[in-house]
């Protein structure tokens, strides 16, 4: 027996729904099991969704609306069932399974049914329980398959293929000759062609930067053609200019003299970066002079002369005299020193 496509309520009183789930009004459809005769008791409907293709490993939600109420009212089962043998492809269909009690207050409505790639975050409300009725089990002859529910073509265009499924009426698939599953081909429009690309304005005006280049597909629709009908590529400028900037200046040297006043400099360089491709020069110095004041240079004492080496005439005599410092050698010159001298004509 089949599901019955409705909308309104149900034709037999205290049982059916009186409208569907959607818009809750007459003009709403939704699918419902009817109970009344020719229906017989464990009669049984079939309802099965089309192939289903979630995301790799993406959690999934199924959710539903029914109806359940009466005197007579017999059971539902919603299955998830794959007959996928793709390796790397998860193909699902949703199937709900009505069953029919021992008279007629025992419609079952179906509504809203939903796969989401989520988890699930709505709980429904309480129902009023009742033990499921339950048929008694007998020998089935063997079960018949359902009409093959064809998957999405593996292209968009030229030659691909599929997986179409197909589910027992018994509900155990070994009770049907042959699989539940298979791979067949499909041919979709031919391919089309990539025009060359189109390139883009690039993101700077000197350097290296990025661009955005396009292309269109011979078909007019970009999924006819393999590939990206755009991408980001790099792109280069001429340089940029670069404007030089000092470097930080050197320590200061030692002061050029030894002693009281001198100077001391330091240097720094246009290199942090250096000028290039036409950039500016530094501005400012490149050397920097102070003055540094040392000690007070040592000096000389007057000259202590000697005796001069004759009593009469012309002769020459010694001379000495001390560094400041103490150390001779502080002072420029020598300590020593033979000049000439004259006494009394002989």
């Amino acid at each position: 027996m089949d599901w019955i496509v409705f909308n309104g309520s149900t034709n037999t009183d205290d049982t059916g729904p009186s409208s569907d789930h959607t818009f809750g009004n007459s003009t709403g459809r939704y699918i419902y099991l009817e109970s009344s005769a020719p229906s017989k008791e464990c009669d049984k409907a079939w309802y099965q969704s089309g192939i289903i293709q979630p995301g790799f490993k993406a959690p999934v939600c199924v959710q539903f609306w029914y109806h359940m109420y009466g005197a007579d009212i017999g059971s539902l089962n919603i299955y998830m069932a794959t007959g996928s043998e793709l390796p790397g492809k998860l193909l699902w269909t949703i199937i709900a399974e009505a069953t029919v009690w021992n008279g007629y207050h025992g419609d079952i409505g179906l509504d809203d049914l939903l796969f989401t790639q989520s988890t699930c975050s709505l709980y429904p409300s309480m129902p009023n329980t009742q033990s499921a009725a339950t048929c008694p089990t007998t020998t089935t002859s063997p079960g018949h398959w359902s009409s093959w529910f064809n998957g999405q073509c593996s292209v968009t265009c030229g030659n691909g293929t599929f997986t179409r499924m197909r589910h027992c009426s018994s509900g155990h698939t070994e009770d049907c000759a042959g699989t539940s599953s298979e791979v067949i081909g499909c041919q979709k429009l031919p391919c089309g062609d990539w025009s060359p690309w189109f390139n883009g304005k690039c993101s700077v005006t000197c350097g290296n930067g990025t661009e955005i280049r396009v292309r269109n597909c011979s078909t007019g629709h970009k999924d006819d053609c393999a590939g990206n009908s755009s991408e980001v590529v790099g792109c280069q400028m001429a340089p940029c200019e670069v404007n030089g900037s000092w470097s930080s200046w050197s320590t200061w040297s030692q002061c050029d003299v030894t002693c009281e006043d001198g100077h001391i400099q330091r240097t720094r360089t246009c290199t942090n970066p250096a000028p290039a491709f036409g950039g500016l020069n530094c501005s400012g110095e490149s050397l920097e002079t102070s003055a540094c004041k040392l000690a007070k240079c040592p000096s000389w004492s007057e000259w202590f002369l000697g005796d001069c080496s004759v009593t009469c005439g012309d002769g020459t005599l010694s001379r000495m005299r001390m560094c400041s410092s103490g150390h001779d050698e502080d002072c420029p010159g020598s300590a020593f020193d033979t000049v000439s001298c004259s006494q009394a004509q002989c």
